[in-house]
């Protein structure tokens, strides 16, 4: 399997992408004995997969929402509104994983590189993220806009999302030996278009590890014309001009969507003043945020 075929699959009608990825699930079904929940996070995407996996597979099977503490509202109160949900939460809170880790900014990658660079103890590993050999990389290294961020007072660090979402499912998964079936498409970034070539499809089958990623092909014209064709309802957060449900105080992609910050304060006004003044050494996320391009309303820039 290659990035090509993908491409092309990225080019089948509607109709063929729903066919595939009613039938990924059927086999993913069939593959554990119905031993499957839906990663299920509020949000469009999994909204879809959720409706696809209730209407055409399994009407009764459970979806799995993590509250991290660090999500809006109007998630939360959009996803209590489905019948058989189990609420799971993370062991830390954003804030303590601030204090302790760092700010998380640019991206989950860059973030992971600056993380790196700062505290390796292999120079091999810093001079890799540092590109100081001088070699022409695609990928791989904090890139020269970013790198200022290695020498600030503050830590970066993209390990939010493991500890507040992946830690948590992983125990549940552990648990209750259930799998997921995660909304995830490869059209959001090159980083999932490559895991989706690696692991050959849309579903893995490695031991105590097997999960589903269903609409892996879909484009988010599809993810719309599903909620149309069906008619879905959505989290309340659409409507207000949000286009990601994530968690209130994502800082990934931040410094591009102008847009994200400005949003929270005007819905949550209370949670965007408490979550930009956490503090990594002495620095409040806010003015991380700032310097890093982010944003933000002159409310929050006075706190």
């Amino acid at each position: 399997m290659t990035l090509e075929e993908l491409k092309q699959w990225h080019r089948w009608t509607f109709d063929q992408k729903l066919d595939h990825a009613v039938a990924t699930v059927e086999n993913f079904f069939s593959r554990l004995d119905g031993r499957c929940f839906v990663s299920f996070s509020g949000g469009k995407d999994s909204t879809v997969l959720l409706d696809l996996v209730r209407r055409f597979v399994d009407k009764n099977c459970p979806a799995v929402f993590c509250n991290t503490g660090a999500e809006y509202p109007d998630v939360v109160n959009f996803v209590h509104s489905f019948d058989n949900v189990i609420v799971i939460k993370p062991k830390q809170t954003f804030k303590e994983i601030i204090e302790q880790r760092g700010f998380p900014l640019v991206s989950k990658e860059q973030s992971r590189y600056i993380r790196q660079a700062r505290h390796t103890k292999s120079e091999k590993l810093r001079a890799l993220r540092l590109n100081l050999d001088g070699e022409k990389r695609k990928f791989g290294f904090i890139s020269k806009k970013w790198r200022y961020l290695v020498h600030e007072r503050y830590d970066v660090s993209e390990e939010c999302c493991d500890i507040l979402k992946k830690r948590p499912f992983k125990k549940f998964c552990k648990e209750r030996n259930l799998r997921p079936l995660i909304a995830t498409t490869c059209d959001e970034s090159l980083l999932r278009a490559e895991m989706y070539v690696r692991r050959g499809g849309c579903s893995s089958f490695e031991k105590d590890k097997e999960a589903s990623y269903p609409l892996s092909i879909f484009l988010d014209s599809d993810i719309y014309e599903y909620i149309h064709k069906f008619d879905l309802r959505l989290c309340d957060l659409y409507k207000k001009g949000f286009v990601r449900t994530g968690c209130t105080a994502c800082g990934f992609g931040a410094h591009i969507d102008k847009e994200r910050f400005k949003l929270l304060y005007r819905t949550c006004p209370r949670v965007a003043k408490k979550i930009l003044c956490y503090e990594n050494h002495g620095t409040k996320y806010k003015d991380a945020l700032v310097a890093a391009g982010c944003s933000l309303p002159h409310e929050l820039l006075e706190l």
